[in-house]
């Protein structure tokens, strides 16, 4: 079951029940049609995916921009804290190319807090340079997880930097959610995009 992003088989029949329903459906790619079972409060949808093969992995591109002036230092070169701005920039940019956009999770009060970052510089950034964050979801269970990044200067093709970062699902009480059971809809779109890195 896959409710947001791209529905890899040919015909998914997607079920959501509560009032994100119909928004979700929109979210969806591919032509298909809707009707709302009012007995059970849930749309049954079927959508019909007509991508190419080999088009799937096109919503996993690394994540990449310029560096900005003002993340230098006295050194000219890029402060080593924007590191972990950019881990988060290219979270929740793998989030909404995956289809689960964080301010969608948010407003159905699911959340997911940093438990630990960590940061390895081996080759210093300066302004103007475009970099590129290939990043992988690791040890996955549903409850929490961990993301390794690797950032590398897109031109030269050069490694600089790598980092790690773990994290939890809580609800908007920060109590730990196993979306597995609560939220299956974003836990198939995790899987799927984990399956797809592999």
């Amino acid at each position: 079951m896959r409710l947001f992003g791209v529905c890899r088989k040919n015909v998914r029949y997607l079920h959501f029940f509560g009032r994100y329903a119909r928004e979700i459906y929109n979210k969806c790619y591919g032509r298909g049609f809707a009707r709302y079972n009012t007995r059970y409060g849930a749309l049954v949808t079927t959508v019909i995916n007509h991508r190419k093969r080999g088009d799937e992995m096109s919503d996993y591109k690394p994540y990449e921009r310029k560096t900005y002036y003002y993340e230098t230092d006295q050194m000219s070169i890029i402060h080593h804290a924007n590191y972990i701005r950019w881990f988060e920039e290219a979270r929740i940019d793998f989030l909404e190319r995956i289809g689960i956009p964080y301010d969608e999770m948010e407003r159905r009060g699911l959340l997911i807090p940093v438990l630990g970052v960590s940061c390895k510089y081996k080759k210093a950034f300066r302004y103007g340079d475009t970099f590129r964050i290939c990043m992988k979801i690791q040890d996955f269970k549903g409850v929490k997880f961990s993301v390794t990044y690797e950032v590398y200067h897109k031109e030269s093709g050069q490694l600089h930097a790598t980092g790690t970062s773990e994290h939890g699902f809580v609800d908007s009480n920060l109590m730990p959610v196993n979306i597995k059971k609560i939220y299956p809809d974003i836990y198939e779109c995790f899987v799927s995009a984990i399956s797809d890195e592999k």
